[in-house]
């Protein structure tokens, strides 16, 4: 759940950043976008450990029905 926590943390920084890019010079746009790619790259992270805990699930299942 740590990992979600700190997705929810970067979305709320992108979100603060939207808010004063609105605002001020086109600066802050960079700002944005690099906070975009973060949380992106979090969401893949975590979608890759979930496809290696499934892999290794499936493995152990099929172990298991072998031994059966």
């Amino acid at each position: 759940m740590d990992e979600m926590k700190s997705l929810k943390d970067q979305m709320k920084s992108v979100q603060a950043a939207c808010r004063t890019a609105r605002t001020t010079d086109n600066g802050r746009h960079w700002e944005v976008l690099t906070g975009l790619i973060s949380v992106i790259n979090s969401l893949m992270d975590m979608h890759q450990r979930q496809e290696d805990r499934i892999h290794r699930l499936e493995a152990a299942l099929r172990e298991q029905q072998a031994q059966s």
